[in-house]
């Protein structure tokens, strides 16, 4: 049997980042992981029913998956370590296809840059902390990459059901490439530049944005697992989270973990929709800058949306750069991958707290 050496690589890279998640500790409780660990401490000592039967929607895999890992005896930075590996091993291995797709057009640098350009859209913190909506956005974006490419409707069906069980806001980002899955082939590049623009509308105008939100609170406030106080204009993970920051923390939000959005739009913008190559994936990614606009200033549902859009444009820069080295595409490969070193960089400092809990 011959070994893959990219399949090498990929599985020693993950077990890298799963070995540093599973020695960080909770830190302050304002990490999620110390929630999560505290609910794990919970389950301790109750029967496989009594898990399944108490856990919520959201944390049905949540709930079984750790009471099976502490039931057998492993310690639950195991959890958190298995979680980091699948995920790393997940969104590298979208890289590794995607280099076997194009074939022999590329060389080694390109190998490695692209390497590094998929390996800095994962939010590590997301996944580590977070946990089950980084995780879940993982597996939405491994299955969406091959129903859009290779067609592979049960693997979407069965892996977007079973993120869904991971975490609910899945639902969110597997309905939107669902639609352009069923209707992006009807849609033209002018169309899809068109809702582009159509965000920015949104993102301008306050009068249609409050008929928007106040439409979809009436919409989605019958669901049981959705929350309404994500889309409350004055609620702290609503649009109210601004009155709790200070300007670094503005900084945060509105510029770092946003900026490889901004580049990334401005590339939907002026790229000539001759030189799109990926046109379903260039109508996904416009309906989700379009997702983006109106939720700009709601700090959970836009904070979610942003890891899914840095995978999918990520995938995206990437299949336009190998495919056709024109300038634009130069350019914008070597800025947005800019903007994703600037992004990591504020990352690891803005959560050097957390990080350090591995080493102390």
């Amino acid at each position: 049997m011959t070994i893959n050496k990219k399949t090498v690589f990929i599985v020693s890279f993950a077990l890298i980042f799963s070995t540093l998640g599973y020695f960080l500790n909770p830190g302050y409780e304002e990490y999620d992981l110390a929630r999560h660990y505290a609910h794990i401490a919970t389950l301790q000592g109750l029967s496989f029913k009594d898990v399944f039967s108490n856990a919520g929607l959201g944390y049905l895999f949540f709930d079984i998956y750790a009471w099976l890992i502490t039931t057998a005896g492993f310690s639950k930075h195991f959890f958190t370590a298995s979680i980091v590996f699948l995920s790393y091993y997940l969104v590298l291995s979208v890289w590794k296809n995607f280099l076997q797709r194009v074939g022999d057009k590329y060389t080694r640098r390109t190998a490695v840059l692209v390497f590094t350009m998929f390996w800095l859209s994962i939010g590590f913190i997301s996944i580590a902390s977070g946990i089950r909506n980084g995780f879940g956005n993982t597996i939405v974006f491994y299955i969406s990459y091959f129903l859009l490419f290779d067609n592979k409707r049960v693997l979407f069906l069965v892996g977007a059901f079973f993120a869904f069980l991971v975490h609910p806001f899945t639902l969110a980002p597997s309905f939107l490439v669902g639609m352009v899955y069923l209707f992006g082939s009807k849609t033209t590049l002018k169309s899809s530049k068109l809702v582009v623009f159509l965000g920015f509308v949104f993102l301008f105008s306050g009068p249609l944005l409050h008929w928007v939100i106040n439409f979809l609170q009436e919409i989605l406030s019958s669901l049981p697992f959705v929350k309404i106080s994500y889309l409350d204009f004055s609620g702290q993970w609503g649009a109210g989270h601004k009155e709790t920051r200070n300007f670094n923390g503005l900084l945060q939000v509105y510029l770092f973990s946003k900026l490889p959005v901004y580049v990334a739009a401005c590339y939907l913008i002026l790229i000539p929709s001759r030189k799109v190559i990926f046109h379903k994936l260039y109508f996904l990614l416009s309906i989700l800058f379009l997702y983006f606009c109106i939720f700009y200033d709601f700090y959970t549902l836009v904070g979610r949306m942003v890891y899914v859009f840095i995978y999918f444009f990520t995938l995206f820069i990437v299949g336009q750069y190998m495919l056709s080295k024109t300038k634009i595409n130069g350019i914008f490969f070597i800025l947005y991958l800019s903007s994703l070193v600037i992004y990591s960089v504020f990352n690891v400092y803005a959560y050097r707290a957390f990080w350090l809990t591995a080493f102390i």
